[in-house]
């Protein structure tokens, strides 16, 4: 499944996806990680079922998961999916993990979740809009849309720490962004809650921290 773009793509966050685990292994990290996942949990049915989709190397499902929750969480770089397993395994927890491409995908099953995670994917979906409306379908009345993005292209990814490769692989990002702005979108909070609330959302919570903002949706259209 998936285009030449896509399979670029894979290969790209495959070779990142041992700085990005390291990057969100961090205390600092982890912190906010567990803020974020409080301010959503505290907000959903106890044991409720959230889906957390571009998953990454997976914090954020297995943080949902030790709080309780029903997990499911998908993405489309197997090196990624592999850290988030091997991460679920060290917790002793249970998350249901998916290999999908979010920009082919038609639907997550219908007034299936209490809650819907999406942590630094927004600026890189092709239909933002599109995205949208096969969350809002996901969702059951009430149910509730995080979206975290950055507040700087680049800004979860700096530091010295970072091995050869991966300061490597931000430096093409640098480039890609340079020669093709458009390849990787930029979003306010206004904009993001512009987004939602065009999509049938209203927005109950925003946050902001060093280097993201979060923007929390209440589904109100059908």
């Amino acid at each position: 499944m998936g285009g030449v773009k896509t399979k670029i793509q894979r290969r790209f966050w495959d070779s990142h996806a041992r700085g990005w685990d390291a990057m969100r292994s961090k205390p600092d990290a982890m912190s906010q990680i567990d803020e974020v996942i409080a301010s959503l949990g505290e907000r959903l049915p106890a044991g409720g079922a959230v889906l957390d989709v571009g998953c990454g190397t997976g914090q954020h499902a297995v943080a949902l998961a030790a709080a309780g929750f029903k997990v499911t969480a998908v993405d489309y770089s197997p090196g990624m999916l592999d850290r988030a397993r091997a991460h679920a395994r060290e917790r002793g927890v249970e998350v249901e993990f998916r290999s999908l491409d979010v920009n082919e995908a038609t639907g997550f099953g219908i007034d299936a979740f209490d809650g819907v995670l999406c942590v630094s994917v927004l600026q890189v979906l092709d239909d933002p809009s599109r995205f949208i409306d096969v969350v809002k379908s996901a969702l059951r009345p009430g149910g509730l849309l995080l979206v975290e993005s950055v507040r700087e292209l680049g800004a979860l990814s700096r530091g010295d720490d970072l091995g050869m490769r991966d300061r490597a692989v931000n430096g093409l990002k640098a480039l890609v962004v340079k020669v093709r702005p458009s390849a990787v979108g930029k979003y306010t909070p206004a904009d993001v809650s512009q987004l939602l609330e065009a999509g049938g959302f209203s927005v109950v919570d925003q946050a902001t921290f060093e280097a993201t903002f979060t923007v929390l949706g209440e589904k109100t259209a059908p």
